[in-house]
């Protein structure tokens, strides 16, 4: 397993490279410098139901109004989590035939709609949500493990014209050899389902995955709850960890506590421990607390080593370092208000390639060609080969393989990469050429 560090409050950002075999653990050596940083926030999403009377009595009056205001009458895009019974993040908007995308920040999670994936004439009221509660992740044998965050994407039942690309982060590491797949899909009962399991696709499934280092970007019709189950399938399998590692920005007391959880390595991840959690310490990932005794009161600096290690494996060494304040603070709510940040985007401006030269493209790959230069080499110069005979199916192979590009590299698509590679295929029209000169 890998584990890099993070934390809230006393935050150490470690570089992953710096790890160190455990049988020779240099524990009282000197340490790589660390970058470390402060906030006077949880830093995490607050749901406004388990914040206890104490905590709320601490914030600002204009905060405190904030978070109790009568979310009901409120535009779920502009909603603060911190008053969800939920604790869940959703993004939304209004799609028509000219398709969009949608973004949860700092989530790893998105949706993309292609142009004409919404049929002509008709607009859908589309979300994408990440759910935060444990009863809501599918449940899995001994041999398994949940690799990715519990999204679903809606409206259920939509009519679709063309594939949807939704795209969630994983904690896999090694997945095309190591790791035995499988997508979930949550029906209206409740209960899960196998929709495939990937590198077995075939004419009668769904949907398919593609499956990068840190994300897989699920190619379906049909808009439901899905997540990722793993089993390895020998003993290189590996899934990425983080730590989060949480303590007090100001200590009434002699004692002060440090509350370390192992996360799975997701963007997501972090925002899934509710404030409340980390303030109980009630959190089923919670792995351990230590607790450090002031001699007195005077005393403010903190710095303390944590070392962290397998049983058999490598092993990391974090430095913590706080300045404790004497007085509680107010909180930051600029951390726990990811919602405000939630981003919709809609129609030609969510995506890379014009829709001009994207149609040109379509008409010039599309078609069968005796040199093979064709949307199967376009498939194959994007490493998008494993499984041809999906985009075999549908109307216009190029345009789902260009759609997947865009989902692949978004926000910052380099539009010269991909015409370079068109190049490589010897593919000279002027209007692939004019992809660069003119966007």
């Amino acid at each position: 397993m890998r584990l890099p560090c993070t934390a809230a409050q006393v935050y150490a950002l470690h570089d992953v490279s710096d790890k160190i075999p455990m049988t020779n653990s240099p524990l009282l050596d000197p340490l790589p410098n660390l970058k470390i940083k402060v906030y006077n926030s949880s830093g995490l999403v607050t749901p406004q139901d388990d914040l206890g009377g104490d905590f709320t009595s601490k914030l600002s009056p204009k905060i405190t109004q904030s978070l109790l205001e009568n979310s009901d009458t409120m535009n779920l895009r502009n909603q603060s989590l911190a008053r969800s019974r939920d604790p869940s993040c959703t993004a939304h908007g209004s799609f028509n035939s000219q398709g969009g995308h949608l973004i949860v920040p700092n989530s790893g999670v998105s949706l993309l709609v292609p142009a004409g994936a919404v049929p002509q004439g008709r607009v859908y009221e589309m979300y994408v949500t990440v759910h935060r509660k444990d009863s809501l992740r599918p449940p899995v044998e001994d041999i398994q493990t949940v690799l990715s965050p519990v999204v679903s994407c809606g409206p259920a039942g939509a009519l679709l014209t063309r594939p949807v690309i939704l795209t969630i982060h994983h904690c896999a590491d090694n997945v095309q050899e190591d790791w035995l797949i499988q997508l979930k899909n949550q029906l209206s009962m409740g209960e899960w389902e196998d929709v495939v399991v990937v590198g077995e696709e075939n004419f009668t499934t769904p949907c398919y995955v593609q499956m990068d280092s840190e994300a897989c970007h699920i190619l379906t019709e049909t808009l439901g709850t899905y997540c990722l189950v793993g089993q390895s399938i020998g003993k290189a399998a590996a899934k990425r960890l983080k730590l989060a590692v949480f303590g007090p920005v100001s200590c009434t007391t002699l004692d002060y506590h440090i509350r370390v959880y192992c996360l799975d390595d997701t963007q997501d991840a972090l925002k899934e421990i509710p404030f409340h959690q980390v303030w109980s310490g009630s959190q089923r990932s919670l792995h351990c607390t230590f607790t450090l005794e002031r001699l007195t009161a005077a005393t403010m600096e903190l710095s303390c080593k944590l070392c962290v290690r397998q049983v058999e494996g490598e092993g990391q060494i974090f430095q913590l370092s706080n300045t404790l304040e004497e007085e509680l603070q107010c909180i930051d709510t600029s951390l726990m208000d990811p919602a405000s940040n939630i981003t919709t985007l809609m129609g030609p401006n969510a995506f890379r390639i014009p829709l001009s030269i994207r149609q040109k493209l379509c008409g010039s790959l599309d078609a069968p060609q005796t040199r093979g230069n064709d949307w199967r080499m376009l498939a194959h110069k994007l490493h998008l080969d494993r499984y041809l005979n999906y985009f075999a199916t549908k109307s216009s192979p190029t345009g789902v393989i260009l759609d997947l590009w865009e989902a692949q590299h978004f926000p910052d698509g380099d539009l010269n990469e991909l015409a370079a590679v068109l190049e490589e295929m010897g593919r000279h029209d002027s209007s692939l050429a004019s992809m660069t000169c003119e966007h």
